[in-house]
Order: structure tokens, then C-alpha cells, then sequence
């Protein structure tokens, strides 16, 4: 079920705070105390007369009934009609506002009946869901370059984007080769990771694999990729990235940056050396400073942090082609607009496009889900990894 808002600040909330006279709080004293709602749930079956009320509504007293009826009427939630009879008769219903607003309770008080006795015998309730991603994805080599250079992997625990690094040999065997390491390894455990040490250690086999592709074909060498990731845990995801891939997530419509870049205008900034607005048109802006290129010192480099999850959150994976080009602002304009994480990958590449970017563009947009079930593995792939026929192996799960 998803229990986010568009805005807290439409339930009343002021700066994070629900002040104690806001209307949303005294309207919900009213419907939700202990008579309010028994009051309306019972007109909810029928109109009744006072009698009826206190015999259905057991342990109300006169004086409460009669203080709770005011309430709900003075709210427009209940109708007191008088009927001319003899002797004088009152009948109580629910008006067109107060059917709606019980519409909303009744789903409550079910919940409650269904759970009331494990809550009063001390059952404890069954663990929460993990939480896992599901996925869109989407890589391209873009109009201005004849081969694709990136790499991607996702699935319901895991996905990664990698990036073959521009100007170095052979940058799509590198990204693949990592992609592709990296996938077989957690077919084992259908893309779960039981921590940040074992991560590590996938890394740097998978960093291993590209000095051994070296050491086999010597004009291989000098081929590197970045890398970003993410890992669930269940409960927290391990976001983990070298070079200058990155990692957003969207939250409640505000984007934010996980990941910093290793990059040298990220250095030169961060001296003092050059202002934020001369980034994004410094000559050196492609340079990166670590990348997985086979040394084991790349591995060791690999920056790894823990990140709660959060259902309903967006994440998004993407190379340098997407951000080196689109905007932030419509980025997270084109990712909050989106029904799907498909949808929101396919839009964001089509983005890419319409400003020209002179790269490959390599994105995978997740969405943070409960997973209640062990879903299916069918990891996908993307850019590189997607050409390699070990992506199309047959897994048996």
C-alpha cells in the first residue's frame, strides 16, 4: 500500500509541525474519538433513533451521546431529523459528507476486527516486507557516436550502470566486462548482497577479470569503466560508485545527488581552484580519477555508503551522458512525472537526445517496492553488456 502524500502540508502540517488548533486535528478529534467513530460506523448500517444509538453504540452515556451527536452534527457529518409523530420522534442519519468520511473509516475498523485479538494477546506482528526495486531501463549510443560504450545491469535487489571511459582502449570491453562479472556473481543469490564486504570482494573480482583480459590480448590495455550501483539490503541499500556515474534519488519531488563524481573539476572545486559555474564548461570536466582498470588500488578506491530505503522512493542510475547535458531541474521534472520506472528511463534517454548529448546515455530507474514475495530473477541488461552473449545465459533459479 502506498501511504505517501503529494504534500504533507495539505494535512496541515506548517514547516514540518502539526500545530495543536490546526483544523485538520480538531476535525480528526472529533471523527476519530472513541464515540465519534462508533457513532458513525453505526449509521453507517441505518438511520436510528436515540434508543437504538445507545443500545448499539454499548457504554455510551446519555450525556456523552448527546455531546458527540452536537459535535457531528455542527460538522455536518450526522442530520437530526424531528419526525411529527406522538410521541415525538428523532431519527439520526449520516448526510452526503458524513457517508464519505465513513467510506474512509469502515476500511479501518476492518483492519482493527481482523487484528484486534493478536494485538490485545501480545501476537507480534509478522516482519515488515523487504524492500526491493523494480526497474526501468534504457542505453543508447546516442547520434553522435558509432558504438556504445556503456553497460548496464538490473534486477529486483540490484543494478549498476557502467561506463566505459572515453579516449582509453577498448572502453566497451571494460564496461562489459565488469557488467558481466559482476551479474554472474550474484545470479548465486538471485542479485541480493549480504553486506558492504562482500560487495568489495565482487568488485574486485570483477576489477580483476579486465588485468586478465589485458594479460590475454595486450591491446586491450589501458581500458577502464566507471562504475554505480545499488545493492538492497531489505531494509538499507549500499550505494557504491567510482568515476563519475552517479546516483539520485528522488524523494517526496525533491532530487538529490548520493553520489559526488571522482573527477578532476570535482578536485579543482573543491581547492578553491575554479567556481561551481565554471564545472559544466571546463575543458577538463571529462577527466575522472578513479575508475576500475584491472589495478587492485581501483577496488580499494570503490566508495561504498548505506542509505535507508524508503517505499515510494525513485532512484536513478546514469552515466555522464544524461548529466553532463540535461539540466538537474529536468531531470527530476521528467523522473517525478513518470508512471514507471520504464517510462521515466525511456524519458529521461529521449531527454538526452533533444539536447544533443554528444555521448552514449545509459540510465536505470528504480523504485523502491516492498517485495512480500521472492520475485523472479531476470536480471536485464543494457549498452555492452547486452551484446555479450554470456548476458543471454540461461540461469537456473
Amino acid at each position: 500500500m502506498d501511504t505517501r502524500f503529494p504534500s504533507f502540508e495539505a494535512l496541515g502540517f506548517t514547516d514540518g509541525v502539526l500545530p495543536s488548533e490546526c483544523p485538520s486535528r480538531i476535525v480528526l478529534n472529533h471523527v476519530t474519538s472513541t464515540w465519534g467513530v462508533l457513532v458513525l460506523v453505526a449509521l453507517a448500517r441505518s438511520d436510528l433513533r436515540w434508543g437504538e444509538l445507545r443500545r448499539t453504540v454499548q457504554g455510551i452515556s446519555e450525556k456523552m451521546l448527546a455531546q458527540t451527536l452536537r459535535t457531528l452534527e455542527k460538522d455536518g457529518f450526522v442530520l437530526r431529523t424531528a419526525q411529527p409523530t406522538v410521541p415525538p420522534r428523532v431519527d439520526y442519519s449520516l448526510t452526503g459528507r458524513g457517508r464519505e468520511v465513513t467510506a474512509h473509516l469502515l476500511p479501518l475498523m476492518q483492519w482493527i476486527a481482523g487484528n484486534a485479538d493478536d494485538i490485545l494477546t501480545g501476537v507480534p506482528p509478522a516482519p515488515p516486507a523487504p524492500l526491493g526495486f523494480a526497474t526501468g531501463q534504457a542505453s543508447i549510443s546516442g547520434d553522435y557516436r558509432d558504438g556504445n560504450e556503456d553497460s548496464l545491469y538490473a534486477s529486483s535487489w540490484s543494478a549498476f550502470v557502467a561506463d566505459g571511459v572515453g579516449g582509453h582502449a577498448a572502453g566497451e570491453v571494460a564496461s562489459a566486462t565488469v557488467a558481466i562479472r559482476l551479474a554472474s556473481m550474484l545470479d548465486a543469490t538471485e542479485g541480493r548482497l549480504p553486506g558492504e564486504e562482500r560487495l568489495r570482494e565482487l568488485v574486485a573480482i570483477a576489477n580483476a577479470d579486465l588485468a586478465l583480459r589485458v594479460r590475454m590480448d595486450p591491446a586491450l590495455a589501458g581500458m577502464a569503466t566507471t562504475l554505480v550501483g545499488l545493492f538492497s539490503g531489505g531494509e538499507d541499500v549500499l550505494v557504491a560508485h567510482t568515476g563519475d556515474s552517479r546516483a539520485y534519488r528522488l524523494r517526496d519531488g525533491d532530487l538529490s545527488q548520493v553520489t559526488e563524481d571522482d573527477s578532476l573539476v570535482r578536485e579543482l572545486l573543491a581547492s578553491g581552484a575554479i567556481a561551481e559555474a565554471e564545472v559544466a564548461d571546463h575543458p577538463l570536466r571529462s577527466v575522472v580519477t578513479h575508475v576500475l582498470g584491472g589495478d587492485p588500488e581501483d577496488a580499494a578506491a570503490l566508495h561504498v555508503s548505506a542509505e535507508p530505503l524508503r517505499r515510494g522512493d525513485r532512484w536513478l542510475l546514469a552515466s555522464d551522458g544524461l548529466t553532463d547535458y540535461v539540466p538537474v531541474a529536468e531531470v527530476a521534472e521528467t523522473l517525478d512525472a513518470a508512471a514507471t520506472p520504464q517510462d521515466a528511463a525511456d524519458a529521461l534517454v529521449a531527454l538526452a537526445l533533444r539536447y544533443r548529448a554528444r555521448d552514449n546515455v545509459s540510465v536505470v530507474v528504480a523504485d523502491v517496492v516492498e517485495l512480500s514475495e521472492p520475485p523472479a530473477y531476470h536480471p536485464a541488461f543494457g549498452g555492452s553488456a547486452a551484446a555479450d552473449p554470456a548476458s543471454s545465459r540461461a540461469l537456473e533459479v
